[in-house]
């Protein structure tokens, strides 16, 4: 019996080390892609002065020109260790493929969010980064500009946003910065929170509650006003 028992102790031990191991594998994946696609996206913005642009969607009439090295910029911030497990896979998955079209890098201070913006709100573009909403405005232009992201992955924290907060989208043209006038809750019918406005105003999207078993009945919307 013994020597049974000793047998289950070294296969749990095993399968241990082995769930630590991919979790390493993991966590140094995500690192070595937010790095290099940090650099990435500097060096883009270094060049927006000779004629290199980030590329917009194609829904819009003002396209602009696009290297094709910017094609494949993007930042992928590494997982929060409060990342719902299979939210972090999924993210992972979508490393090695091309990016949609990319708007931007969203920061939040406060929170320590730092997370390349793209075009979209299908399920891979979630995975991979938070998504503009394609109905919303652009950032820096009159409208209401709408990004959404999941409530376990990169948006887990946006509950400890606060009244006044300062939330910024970089693109290669400017800096836009905004600051947090209200959140609140509402039901997923209330598609009034997306609504174009006469102001430039940023609406940030999430389900609620942050830690909900299943579908979230609710949305979590932070609304934030353009100060420069």
């Amino acid at each position: 019996m013994r020597t049974l028992l000793r047998y289950f102790e070294l296969a749990l031990l095993g399968f241990g080390l082995g769930l630590l191991s991919i979790y390493g594998f993991f966590r140094m994946h995500a690192w070595f892609f937010q790095a290099y696609d940090s650099w990435s996206f500097d060096q883009s913005t270094k060049k927006r002065t000779n004629g290199a642009y980030l590329s917009l969607p194609p829904s819009h009439s003002d396209k602009r020109p696009i290297a094709e090295e910017e094609a494949k910029v993007l930042e992928d911030s590494e997982p929060g260790e409060d990342w719902a497990p299979a939210r972090a896979l999924a993210h992972q998955k979508t490393l090695a493929r091309q990016p949609r079209s990319i708007i931007g890098r969203l920061l939040i201070p406060a929170l320590n969010m730092n997370v390349m913006v793209l075009e979209g709100t299908d399920r891979w573009t979630l995975n991979r980064a938070v998504g503009h909403i394609e109905s919303t405005a652009l950032p820096g232009r009159i409208g209401n500009v709408g990004i959404s992201a999941h409530r376990d992955g990169f948006f887990r924290n946006l509950g400890r946003i606060g009244k006044g907060d300062e939330i910024s989208i970089v693109t290669t043209d400017r800096t836009y910065t905004y600051q947090v006038e209200s959140t609140q809750i509402v039901k997923p019918a209330d598609i009034q929170v997306l609504a174009p406005s006469a102001q430039p105003i940023l609406t940030l999207v999430t389900c609620y509650p942050f830690y909900y078993v299943g579908d979230a009945p609710e949305r979590f919307i932070v609304k934030a006003q353009l100060t420069n």
